[in-house]
């Protein structure tokens, strides 16, 4: 059950970069002539919509639309050019506990085992030894690892090092777990296991989730809602509820429904139409709505 309190809101995320030119003397002075700043670069503008408690929100959209800078800017780690990002009603302006973090590669500490780099993020907050063990236990068996506590980054599979990665996130107590395609670098099989696996994680911890992704049907099977991006410069051209049963049946049943079928087809037609998104008035906080859009 969707809790109705915002927990997560974006409001006018606008961000840019700027090109490195390239001089074509050698040595010191390239490297001076290389450092100048070109145009700047539109990546995000206008980006809106907000996220409930205990709501599983998926943001995909075409390649280079700015989905992993709009999550670094979520999390705290790129600052916008404009708008405000507000979690529980405070304004982000620095990365902090109240976010967990799950990137594509679970960059796992290699001399670390799966218990201890669980542990690590406990370590930072300060948590005493004895209760570390504890969580991080505990945080192992719930993504499904119980006996591999003491295996080395290199002795487990893509998919395990995920949940070890997945298993670090949440033994921190995040209020907000972000995902940037955590499973985009696995194999077809390994990757379908995994989203069957975080829905179930999901059903026991009532995360909030924004899960950024670049797979339709995942997008599809996982959330509540899809936030669809234009090209870039990314900026919202629709919110797309995703009316099917919780909890999810396995995959390969939930795909072959006809509800399915038709939300893919229609957030495939939004990321490949080529029409500019045209601004709304209207409010983002209910499902099935249209985000707040501004054409670049």
């Amino acid at each position: 059950m969707v809790d109705n309190d915002v927990q997560l809101s974006l409001n006018g995320i606008g961000k840019q970069f700027r090109r490195q030119t390239n001089g074509r003397r050698r040595g010191r002075a390239a490297e001076s002539a290389s450092s100048v700043d070109g145009p700047p670069v539109p990546v995000l503008v206008d980006v809106t919509f907000d996220v409930h408690g205990q709501e599983f929100v998926a943001v995909i959209g075409p390649s280079g639309c700015g989905k992993t800078t709009l999550i670094k800017i979520i999390h705290g780690l790129l600052p916008a050019e404009h708008g405000v990002v507000e979690l529980n009603g405070e304004p982000v302006t620095k990365p902090s506990f109240a976010c967990g973090l799950v990137f594509q590669h679970a960059g796992l500490l290699p001399w670390r085992t799966a218990q201890r780099n669980v542990e690590f993020g406990l370590e930072t907050k300060g948590v005493g030894r004895a209760e570390r063990t504890r969580v991080a236990a505990e945080h192992l068996d719930l993504v499904g690892l119980a006996g591999f506590e003491h295996y080395y980054p290199h002795q487990l599979s893509g998919g395990m090092q995920q949940r070890v990665g997945l298993a670090r996130a949440l033994a921190r107590g995040p209020d907000v777990l972000l995902m940037d395609e955590p499973f985009g670098a696995l194999d077809a099989q390994t990757r379908e296991r995994m989203q069957e696996e975080l829905l179930k994680i999901n059903e026991s911890t009532r995360k909030t989730v924004l899960f950024v992704t670049h797979d339709l049907d995942e997008a599809v099977y996982l959330a509540d809602r899809v936030v669809v991006l234009a090209a870039r410069p990314g900026r919202v051209r629709e919110i797309v509820d995703i009316d099917l049963p919780r909890p999810r049946p396995p995959a390969a049943d939930t795909k072959s429904m006809a509800e399915f079928v038709e939300k893919r087809r229609l957030i495939w037609t939004l990321i490949n139409s080529s029409e500019e998104p045209v601004g709304t008035a209207g409010s983002v906080g209910s499902a099935g709505s249209v985000g707040s859009e501004a054409s670049a």
